[in-house]
Order: C-alpha cells, then sequence, then structure tokens
C-alpha cells in the first residue's frame, strides 16, 4: 500500500486527531463525484448539435489562447462555449452553460465520507473551504453542490475556483489562500485526489495535506476494464451517452487495503448485478401491482435474497421449478409431444441417424418411461434399426402418447400445488417468473397451459430476453432486443454459467414434487465450489446493503451497468478471480448429469497451439471457460472472442495469419520417391500446423534441411472429411514414436529432437491408415538452421 495515500477512514482519524483550524477539500472526485466513468463523459449527453471532441477541443484551445495571451491556462466555461458556437450569442451561452451546471448537478453525487467529515470539522468550530481546479466560477459550483443536498453549503465557508483565480493549485492557487485565510500553512487540514496539486504542491508550502486515494489497485483494474467493455458492446458509448459507473464511491468505502478474490468478485461482479436486477423487479412490479413474484430455483436464490435486502416488506417466494419439471408438465396433447421432437431432430443430420445410448437415455427421462415402456421401445427399435425415425415412431404411438400424457397432467398437479402453497396464487392473479432469462424456456414451456388450467396470466422478469416469437407480450428484461440490437443478449449469454453458478443455492435440482407439492431434488448439489461462493453471496449483499444507500435512478444507464459488471467478470476476469473460476464446475440439468469445467487454462493452451486462434470455439464438447482461459493468454484475444460474439465477425481459415512455413515431405511410392514442399501454419506460441495428406504407404518430413532442434507437442491422423469441422477432435488418433513414427539422425527427449543432421527427417508408416487420411503434425523451432555458419551447426 502507499503510505503516501490514505483512505477517507484514514484521513477522518488523521483529522480528528490534528489541531487544524481549517478543513479544505479538494472538489470533483473528493467531496462531488460524478456517475460517470470519468470526467469528459458527460460531454456525450451536451447534445444540441455539440459532440464530446468539440467539447473538448474547445476546451483546448481556449486554455492555450489564454496561456499566450494571458500566461494561465485557466478558463471559464462561457469562454469555451464561446469557442464552440463563434456564432452563439449571449443568451445561447449563457443556456449552454446552464445546460452543463444541469448535468453535473444530475450525474453527480456527494461523497458520504466527505460530507461527514465536513460536519465534525463544523462540531469543532473548524472553518470550511473548498479549494478546486475547474472552469467553473464559486457560484457556479455552489449551484452544482446545493443542488445535492439543501444541508451542504451551510458546512462549507468558502469556496476557492482556479478559474476565478485565473491560476491552478499547482501554480499559486495555494498561496492565494493562504493569504485570504490568513492563517498559517501548517493550520490547514488539505483533502485530495490529486497526487500533484493536493499532496506534493501544498505539502511543500507546509499545508498538511493528504492525498486521498480514492480506489484501491484491483478495483481500479476492474474500473478500467469496465470501460473496454462498455465501449465494445455499445456503440454509441462516449458518443450519445457515458460510460455508467453508479459504484466506485461504493468500492471506495468497503473494498480497503488487501482485497482477497471472495470481495473483489462480490462486490465489483455478482453484487451490482444483483442489484441492478432488483432495482429493476421493482420497476417491473409497480407497473404489474399485485404481481406474485415467483423467484425459479436455483438461480433465482441470490436475486431473492437480493430483493428481500432492498425490498424487505414487497413479497418475493421462491419457487422450486426446473426445466425439466417445466417439460414433465407441459404435454397436453400430441401436438406437445412433436414440438419435442422437433427440437432433439437439431441434433441430427438426417432421420437414418442411430441414436446414441445417451441420447436415448436423455428423451427417456425427459418423457418419463417407466420401465415396462422402455422395453417396448428397445424391441421397436432393435426391430428398426435404432435409428432417430425408429425412435420417433415407437414414442407416437398411441399408447405410448397416452402414457405421457397421463404422467404430464399428475406431475403438473403436483406442480400446481406447489406453486399455489409458495406463491398464493389465485385464479385472476398475474404470476411473475423471476429468472436469469434468456429464452425464457420454462415459461415457454409451462406458462401456456397454466394459464388456461389456472385462469391466471403468467409473465416473465429477466435479466437478459432473447429473441423469441412473442415475447414481447409477456416477458420485462434489461436488456432485450428492445433496448439494444439482437446480437447483445447473444454475446452477453455466451459465456454466463459462472455468473448462474454466483446466483445458485446448494440444491440439487428439483426433478418431481410429492402429493402435497413439496419439491423432489435429485443428484449432487452445485459442487464443493459452492461452499466458496457463500463467501462471494455474502460480499454481494454487504455491497448491496451499501449500495442502498446512494441515490441511483432507475432506467437503461443502470441497467447497462449489469451488463457491463457482467461481461467483465466474464471476459476480463482478475487474476485472482482467475483461480476461483479454475475450481468452478456447472451442471447443465435437464437431466443430462452432465458438467462442466469453468476454466481450463492447460487445456486451452493445447487447443490454440494445435488448431490456432481462428478456430475460437471447439465444437467438439462444451467450453464454459474459453473467455476467461483467453484472459489467461492475453486481454487481446478476451477481446478478440468478445468482439466476434458482439458484432457476428466471421473467423475462418480464411482469417488465420500469414506467417507460413515451407518444409520438404518425401512420399515413397512403389515405383520412385517424389518430394514436394508442404505448408503448416502458424498456430500459437511458437507452433507450427502442419497437414500432410497420406498418399503413400511411407512418407518422411525432412525436418533436419530446416532446423537442428525441434519440439513435437503433437502427431496424429484423421480423415480429411473432419479437418476444420466440429467433428475433428473426436476424429482424431495420436500416433505412436517408434511404432507409427520415428525419427532419423536426431536424439529425442521429452517431445524434444535434438541435434539433427541435414539429411534427419521423420519417417511415417501409413499403411494401415484410411483412406483420405491426413498427418497431423504441430511443432515448434527451437533451433533453425538457416542464416548459421556451417561450424555452428
Amino acid at each position: 500500500m502507499n503510505t503516501k495515500s490514505k483512505s477517507f477512514s484514514e484521513i477522518e482519524q488523521l483529522f480528528m486527531q490534528s489541531d487544524a483550524r481549517v478543513l479544505s477539500l479538494d472538489c470533483f472526485d473528493t467531496l462531488f463525484w460524478r456517475n460517470v466513468a470519468q470526467p469528459f463523459d458527460l460531454f456525450s449527453l451536451i447534445g444540441k448539435g455539440i459532440s464530446p471532441v468539440a467539447r473538448s477541443t474547445a476546451e483546448a484551445r481556449v486554455r492555450g489562447r489564454n496561456l499566450f495571451h494571458k500566461n494561465t491556462r485557466e478558463v471559464f466555461i462561457e469562454e469555451i462555449y464561446a469557442e464552440v458556437k463563434k456564432e452563439a450569442g449571449v443568451d445561447e451561452i449563457r443556456a449552454l452553460v446552464e445546460h452543463e451546471i444541469a448535468l453535473e448537478s444530475e450525474h453527480g453525487f456527494l461523497f458520504t465520507p466527505a460530507v461527514a467529515l465536513l460536519r465534525k470539522a463544523k462540531e469543532r468550530g473548524v472553518r470550511t473551504i473548498i479549494v478546486s481546479d475547474i472552469y467553473y466560477n464559486a457560484e457556479q459550483l455552489s449551484r452544482i453542490l446545493g443542488a445535492q443536498s439543501p444541508e451542504i453549503l451551510s458546512l462549507i465557508d468558502h469556496i476557492y475556483c482556479s478559474a476565478d483565480e485565473g491560476c491552478a493549485k499547482h501554480n499559486s492557487l495555494w498561496e492565494n489562500v493562504l493569504r485570504y485565510e490568513n492563517v498559517l500553512a501548517q493550520d490547514i487540514f488539505h483533502v485530495g485526489d490529486n497526487a500533484v496539486s493536493d499532496y506534493e504542491v501544498p505539502g511543500r508550502l507546509g499545508i498538511n495535506a493528504l492525498h486521498f486515494r480514492q480506489n484501491e489497485a484491483p478495483v481500479c483494474s476492474v474500473l478500467k476494464s469496465q470501460e473496454n467493455v462498455a465501449s465494445l458492446l455499445f456503440p454509441d458509448v462516449r458518443d450519445t451517452k457515458p460510460v455508467p459507473s453508479f459504484f466506485h464511491s461504493c468500492y471506495s468505502v468497503g473494498l480497503r487495503d488487501e482485497i482477497d478474490s471472495y470481495a473483489i468478485t462480490g462486490w465489483t461482479a455478482l453484487g451490482p448485478v444483483l442489484y441492478t436486477f432488483a432495482r429493476f423487479i421493482k420497476q417491473t412490479s409497480d407497473i404489474n401491482p399485485g404481481a406474485k413474484l415467483a423467484f425459479l430455483m436455483r438461480d433465482g436464490h441470490m436475486p431473492l435474497r437480493a430483493w428481500q435486502t432492498l425490498y424487505p416488506d414487497n413479497g418475493g417466494a421462491p419457487v422450486y421449478l426446473s426445466r425439466l419439471t417445466a417439460l414433465h408438465g407441459s404435454f397436453y396433447d400430441r401436438g406437445s409431444i412433436e414440438e419435442r421432437f422437433e427440437e432433439f431432430s437439431n441434433f441430427f443430420n438426417n432421420m437414418n441417424h442411430v441414436v446414441s445410448q445417451q441420447g436415448y437415455e436423455l428423451l427417456a427421462k425427459q418423457f418419463m418411461f417407466s420401465q415396462e415402456r422402455l422395453h417396448k421401445i428397445d424391441v421397436y427399435m432393435m426391430r428398426s434399426g435404432g435409428t432417430v425415425a425408429s425412435l420417433f415412431e415407437a414414442i407416437l404411438q398411441d399408447d405410448c402418447v397416452q402414457e405421457i400424457l397421463d404422467n404430464s397432467r399428475e406431475v403438473r398437479q403436483r406442480l400446481i400445488k406447489h406453486l399455489r402453497q409458495q406463491t398464493g396464487i389465485q385464479p385472476g392473479d398475474t404470476l411473475m417468473l423471476v429468472d436469469i432469462g434468456y429464452e425464457g424456456t420454462i415459461q415457454n414451456l409451462i406458462a401456456p397451459i397454466l394459464e388456461k388450467e389456472l385462469n391466471i396470466t403468467v409473465k416473465g422478469c429477466y435479466m437478459i430476453v432473447k429473441h423469441t416469437s412473442g415475447w414481447e407480450k409477456n416477458r420485462y428484461g434489461m436488456i432485450t432486443p428492445l433496448s439494444h440490437d439482437s446480437r447483445l443478449p447473444g454475446a452477453l449469454t455466451q459465456f454466463i454459467q459462472p455468473i448462474e453458478t454466483l446466483f445458485s443455492s446448494n440444491d440439487a435440482s428439483v426433478v418431481e414434487y410429492t402429493e402435497s407439492g413439496e419439491p423432489v431434488c435429485e443428484g449432487a448439489p452445485i459442487g464443493d465450489w459452492i461452499e466458496r461462493v457463500r463467501d462471494i453471496q455474502e460480499q454481494a449483499l454487504a455491497f448491496i446493503r451499501c449500495a442502498a444507500e446512494l441515490t441511483i435512478p432507475a432506467g437503461q444507464a443502470l441497467w447497462d451497468s449489469m451488463a457491463i459488471a457482467l461481461v467483465r467478470y466474464a471476459y476480463y476476469p482478475l487474476k485472482e478471480e482467475m483461480a476461483l473460476l479454475k475450481e468452478t464446475t456447472f451442471d447443465v440439468n435437464v437431466a443430462t448429469g452432465i458438467t462442466l469445467s469453468g476454466a481450463d487454462t492447460e487445456k486451452s493452451v493445447s487447443y490454440i497451439r494445435k488448431y490456432g486462434l481462428t478456430r475460437l470455439l471447439d465444437g467438439s464438447q462444451v467450453r464454459t471457460g474459453l473467455q476467461a482461459e483467453f484472459r489467461h493468454l492475453g486481454f487481446e484475444l478476451s477481446t478478440t472472442l468478445l468482439t466476434s460474439l458482439r458484432y457476428s465477425l466471421p473467423w475462418g481459415s480464411e482469417t488465420q495469419n500469414y506467417r507460413d512455413r515451407s518444409l520438404e515431405a518425401l512420399f515413397v511410392m512403389e515405383d520412385k520417391p517424389m518430394n514436394c514442399n508442404v505448408i503448416s501454419n502458424s498456430t500459437f506460441d511458437g507452433f507450427y500446423s502442419l497437414y500432410i495428406p497420406v498418399l503413400a504407404p511411407e512418407i518422411a518430413l525432412m525436418v533436419g534441411k530446416a532446423f537442428r532442434d525441434i519440439e513435437i507437442l503433437n502427431i496424429s491422423y484423421l480423415s480429411d472429411d473432419y479437418i476444420g469441422t466440429k467433428y475433428q477432435k473426436e476424429n482424431t488418433y495420436t500416433l505412436e514414436l517408434g511404432r507409427d513414427y520415428f525419427v532419423e539422425s536426431g536424439e529425442i527427449v521429452n517431445n524434444v529432437i535434438h541435434n539433427l543432421s541435414d539429411d534427419g527427417f521423420i519417417y511415417f508408416r501409413t499403411c494401415d491408415m484410411k483412406p483420405k487420411s491426413l498427418l497431423h503434425i504441430v511443432y515448434r523451432p527451437l533451433i533453425e538452421k538457416t542464416g548459421l555458419s556451417e561450424e555452428a551447426r
């Protein structure tokens, strides 16, 4: 920790121990803070044909002009707008000035600890002043401050502005203050956030100056990443709207000194997301008075706790309703069963595809088949080849359809009992399902039949809403295809599993209900990692209690800040957060039993070394932590991934780099050998990927002509039908040294071939490989022979 910089709690203690006669505070970012990331963000709200660039450029010009003509760089805001609109009259300039002052008042707030310090000074009979480097005059600045609180002006005896004095704090403003106040330098206790103007310069004069450290280094890293995220997510940022920053004052109070990974995640990621969601739920509830709020477990666990923290008297109940139980209760006729088949069919290329055991078991669970029914289907499929078509035919037999409908009706009756017990829903009521969102699968499955059987209206209140048919009629969202373009929800949800886990309770997934409506859960809870999640969740609730003290208007800017916090955590986790993500696991639900890894940096490095960065997603497996893994590899890589998803950028072989390398290959035919050059492509970390078509029973790769030492990461073969497809990895077969290939004229130690002679080569026997096969060699040159002298070689 920088001992020259202090938090406000430390500053207050030092002030109370001092004999100061005057308390002096800097204004901006000490007493008065803005709800935007940087001061110039406010300029994007000016409008009136004035761009942020025009506003900033005009100020720079006036400062330069004043330095040349008046020997000072200080300016008045009226001079700035006279430069922005040179043709404008006095009245228009005055109106523009008042407009910016109004924006300052609207998007600013007083820092509570600084106000508390002013009160303590008054209690002790200490004079209080504000000393600010700013283009406002004292009267204008007092109006900005007074708009925040009627009390504040009674706590301030005098305001000194650099514009009024014609000099800044780093020049001679402090000398002026000492002369006007008529006190000794050591009698002034000054606090400000600028290390030079508020600490070094007044300190040289003998003033008891303290540098206020707004935020600790990890928080500053988060805030800077959020600025980058905002610019990537929202194209109009810093043009027509600012980068929102509503919570940096909370971090200044709650995140001090040594900050562990649980606190940084709870206060900067989970907490802000939950706080904004709870505010949105309140807004949605207000426009649907009397709606019964049903928080869908497990992901509704922390939204419910956040809601109860902010609005303890406004109802809301946990409802155990999973995608599986919603599906079980959703079948009401043959058509609803066929709709499920239509979704399932998307996993196959044609109806003659043979159903895997895993796919068969998944459908069996989702359709609630008894053992007797499973036996009948097994017999039918064995007679019919086990294809997708035969499975569908077996299930759509009349007796099977009736069994599904009967089971679904019974589940639905128990599910309805659970809903009534938890929410008290009555005919004519509105049931509001609260969840993270996306397509609203549970609502889509169960809402139509609930509305029909219970005579109620079902709506959804979600963080993020993706486009589905008619979504705008029955659901609300903070981020929707109407609030932003339709690509944004997809970019937000592609890698949202870490946030989902932070939202969750440590419960197994609900799979059924008892006759009395109690949920029946099955399987293990989310995992051991959830025990550590509880610490993050408690930190998030502490943040929410802190944020509850702020006055933040509900609206799209606040909702956008949720998206920024979410994406920052997903794509740009701090190093401390990465350590936690590596220990994370997620379960897929819907009766699959599949568990996914949060982040596996070693696997991602190996994958990119083999296939290159243009293969951003490993289609042969579900990669939940790819975005965090990319941040581990480099900020630019996670930025590339986020940008490609946000703006639907196509990535393929044509977008790979141009760093190719040519090697000589010898194909040994029956009649004579054939030499030709083969091209390898640069992938990552200095590795190259080389594909060689199997055109002969024996192939020699003449690596000794190019390299003395070379590292071999992997040698394998595959059919050319799979190259570049999502099926490549699962259809690739690793070759074994000494059986499938040999090294001639070189020494092998730990996958590194040393001291290759000029005629050294890697020899492959390919007789057992299938037709249309390719050899795939991934290698890294260690010492090249090109350019070496004969002696060195």
